[in-house]
């Protein structure tokens, strides 16, 4: 049912863009029959639209639209929104320019001024319409190509008008070349076959077009194989002249730029044989729109075009071959041949340590290999000092002799290419004045110190709620005030389309996106020295904002969320270990922040590295916390209780007795806090199997709670339940039931069952249970608490292996062999687990 209404849905959505667009259409095309002058942006909108509209038919209909997956109706869905949205507004700028009949002189002179001022606007919105064509296109509606059989080839003059960029051995890429092979093979057809070499900088997309030269030419597929710089419009031109003159058989061609176009069409429109013809670099469509206009005018149909691209609008020209990163042996085939060292057992283990820091990038691992070849440098050394050698020189410098190069601009000569200087011009891709450029690449550089996969919009929106705003500028993404998802989709789109981001992931409430792991570096190291530390402190902060410093928030945390935060936690630490050396002050990340990180650690079961983050904590605030304020007494609270679950109890205790000590002196023995602090001791005493002063301890929160604290108070609620633990552990089992019972209830009432403390509760009532020989009725709440444990903690908790270790047991009293077995293998290899042995211990 609720696919049918998805699938509906979906439907719906796309018959209302039709709609909508059509009228826009329509609008225009009646605009230009009345011979209005229009800006120049609209000029060829109608036929743009009408294209989106001929994609969006084909998927309307219910057949096609179920063969696409969940997330890619999803991803579908929220693609056709933004392409009605960005059409209604391009309606909206429309009306507002356009003459109608009955208008004044004045109101025509007010709309001729008014088109003027919205050039750059409806520029803006035909861009994203644009990538949004090109993301439906290229991610759900690519056809599967078809070629004919026969192939024509004839005898003639024969040229190779190739440069001389090709690197000296070439590896691996053997699919990536059989593909390419099969959608240009030569071929009886009205016109040229088209593909396009589609992937991010310095993935080697010209040495994979330049070896299908070499090889396309060694076999004889093609007799005539020309190459375009198709950086520009200028450095398209000048590579046609060159063409033209190869053509020609020397120097002396048709004059003029256009009769020189015009003669390169013809003529090779004109060969009778197979050719090729490379439009290298094609990564700004904006500023070559025209390039149809170039290409040649087909007669015999024998030709083929291959266009090498990190735009993903060039998809649109023909079949897209995607060029992903090499495979592991082929780069560390290319690593070695480039560096010259010897293979090793220890060399490949580094090798490919190295290779996949570089994310097998061929760019980047070429430069590696020259830097580390020009200083001699053991691999071990360069491994240790990648990040301080990557902010330095390592990135900076290339070879006397490199065969990656490019024209930029206007320039006569080629510049040589670094991995980074690739990257820093597809951000001048980017739509827009320089200040938006430059506030969308600050915030990606912000957003990578939270790691590589699915970084969630929620942190761009948790930056915002910070009071300094001065180090980001996120205004770019607020419509009156407040954040806009709208916005920031459409910039995540923009980004994919410069393959900027390796994927994203458009959600109707919350988008995110991935990065390639060398990417992420670089944007780290776009950060500028000087702001670094101010970098990490704004991220500790919104992760903080989303996180929570109440660890009830992390008590509802299910356990895939949990994953996600926890994996953000540990890479924004890395990156403060990367980019700030001195970390007295933890590494720029605020002492709130670093206390719910160690939290979270705590919370799920790393142990150490809370352990070292409450005393570092400790560290900053001086060692002798006693006279200090509650908050950071609470510290040592914390600390106890991280100790306490890593079994440390002696140590445990220690610090949380020095804990209460402060309070009382403080604040009082009955205040929150110090009760806090008494209900900790008092269980790692019940840990320690100290019974009677666990007794003593936890008897007197018990007394005290209601009138200090209040009967929906957490830690009342929690001290009862700890309480009804002791007693069972003393074989109370009456009065056991008669606390456990109460705080269940407690808990029920306050947060519901998928929470720590309430499953806790559970499950003790169900061993009270079981101790009292009730079996059956134990089995259904362990059942039933095994399910919670699961969605809070996941399969390898020690909470939940505890549960499933009790029920193993229950079934084997119970006589149930078959459902104990199933229960053993559940556990099979964690039984190792020192934690799980202590809760087997306590079962």
């Amino acid at each position: 049912m609720a696919e049918a209404l998805a699938l509906i849905g979906l439907v719906s959505a796309v018959v209302n863009f039709a709609d909508v667009g059509t009228r826009v259409a329509e609008r225009l095309r009646d605009f230009r029959k009345s011979g209005q002058q229009l800006p120049g942006q609209l000029s060829d909108v109608s036929a743009q639209l009408d294209l989106l509209i001929d994609i969006a038919n084909q998927v309307r209909g219910e057949t096609v639209l179920k063969q696409l997956s969940e997330r890619r109706r999803t991803a579908l869905l929220q693609t056709i929104n933004g392409c009605t949205r960005r059409t209604q507004e391009l309606a909206t700028m429309i009306e507002k320019i356009a003459i109608s009949e009955g208008d004044s002189r004045a109101t025509r002179v007010v709309k001729a001024f008014r088109a003027i001022g919205q050039e750059s606007k409806i520029q803006a919105v035909v861009r994203v319409l644009e990538t949004y064509k090109s993301l439906i296109a290229l991610n759900l509606l690519q056809d599967t190509l078809r070629y004919p059989n026969e192939v024509v080839r004839t005898m003639g003059v024969e040229h190779y008008q190739v440069p001389s960029l090709k690197v000296l051995q070439f590896w691996g890429r053997v699919e990536t070349l059989q593909t390419v092979a099969t959608c240009l093979r030569p071929c009886v057809c009205e016109s040229p076959k088209i593909a396009v070499l589609f992937g991010m900088g310095g993935a080697g997309k010209t040495q994979i077009a330049l070896e299908y030269c070499k090889q396309s030419w060694k076999s004889r597929e093609f007799r005539h194989i020309f190459w375009v710089d198709a950086t520009s419009l200028e450095s398209i031109q000048h590579s046609y002249k060159k063409i033209a003159s190869c053509l020609a058989g020397g120097p002396e061609i048709a004059q003029g730029l256009k009769s020189t176009v015009e003669f390169v069409k013809d003529a090779v429109g004109r060969l009778s044989t197979p050719w090729l013809i490379v439009y290298d670099n094609f990564d700004s469509p904006r500023k070559v729109t025209s390039i149809q206009e170039f290409l040649p005018n087909e007669e015999k149909g024998c030709g083929a075009i291959l266009f090498t691209s990190r735009h993903l609008d060039a998809c649109r020209l023909g079949a897209t071959v995607r060029v992903d990163p090499m495979s592991v042996p082929d780069s560390l085939d290319l690593f070695f041949c480039r560096t010259h060292l010897e293979r090793s057992n220890s060399n490949i283990a580094l090798a490919r340590k190295i290779i996949i820091r570089l994310g097998c990038l061929p760019l980047a691992i070429d430069q590696a290999a020259a830097f580390i070849r020009s200083r001699q440098l053991n691999l071990n050394n360069f491994n240790e000092q990648f990040v301080k050698l990557s902010t330095t020189s390592l990135w900076s410098t290339t070879p006397q002799i490199w065969e990656y190069k490019k024209r930029i601009g206007k320039e006569e000569s080629q510049t040589a290419l670094s991995i980074c200087t690739t990257w820093e011009m597809s951000f001048g891709e980017l739509e827009g004045n320089l200040p938006r450029q430059q506030s969308i690449g600050r915030l990606l550089s912000f957003l990578a110190l939270f790691g590589r996969s699915d970084i969630s919009e929620k942190l761009a929106v948790a930056l915002t709620k910070q009071q300094d705003q001065s180090i980001l500028e996120t205004t770019i993404f607020l419509t009156d005030g407040t954040w806009d998802n709208h916005k920031f989709q459409d910039t995540l789109v923009e980004l994919y389309g410069l393959s900027i981001l390796q994927s994203i992931d458009l959600g109707p409430d919350v988008s995110s996106f991935s990065l390639h792991p060398m990417i992420a570096e670089w944007l780290k190291l776009r950060i500028d020295l000087r702001e670094q530390i101010l970098f990490i402190e704004a991220a500790s902060n919104a992760l903080n904002e989303i996180l929570g410093r109440r660890l009830e928030d992390l008590e509802r945390c299910f356990f895939e969320d949990g994953q996600k935060l926890l994996g953000y936690i540990e890479n924004l630490m890395d990156s403060s270990h990367e980019l700030i050396s001195d970390d007295s002050e933890l590494g720029g990340i605020s002492v709130d922040a670093m206390t719910t990180f160690a939290r979270y650690y705590c919370h799920f079961e790393k142990y150490d590295e809370s352990e070292a983050m409450y005393k570092k904590i400790i560290e900053v605030y001086d060692r002798d916390l006693n006279a200090r304020d509650i908050s950071k007494l609470d510290i040592f609270h914390d600390l106890g209780l991280c100790l306490r679950e890593a079994g440390k109890f002696s140590e445990a205790e220690v610090v949380f007795e020095k804990a209460i000590e402060g309070k009382i002196a403080r604040v009082g023995k009955d205040h929150p806090s110090t009760l806090r602090s008494m209900n900790g001791l008092g269980v790692t005493n019940r840990r320690a199997q100290n019974y009677d002063r666990a007794e003593q301890i936890l008897s007197y929160v018990v007394d005290v709670g209601p009138r200090v604290l209040g009967l929906q108070n957490p830690l009342y609620r929690s001290t009862i339940n700890n309480f009804a633990v002791l007693l069972r552990y003393q074989n109370r089992l009456t009065e056991a039931q008669q606390y456990v019972e109460k705080s269940l209830v407690l808990h029920l009432e306050a947060s519901g069952f998928f929470n720590v403390s309430t499953l806790d509760s559970h499950r003790c009532l169900g061993l009270i249970l079981r101790d009292q020989g009730k079996l059956k009725e134990a089995e259904e709440i362990f059942l039933r608490n095994l399910e919670g444990q699961e969605k809070l903690w996941g399969p390898l908790h020690s909470s939940t292996l505890f549960t499933i270790s009790v029920l193993e047991k229950l079934y084997l009293k119970i006589g149930l062999e078959n459902k104990a077995k199933e229960m053993r293998e559940r556990m099979h290899g964690e039984l190792g687990h020192s934690l799980l042995r202590d809760w087997q211990l306590r079962a």
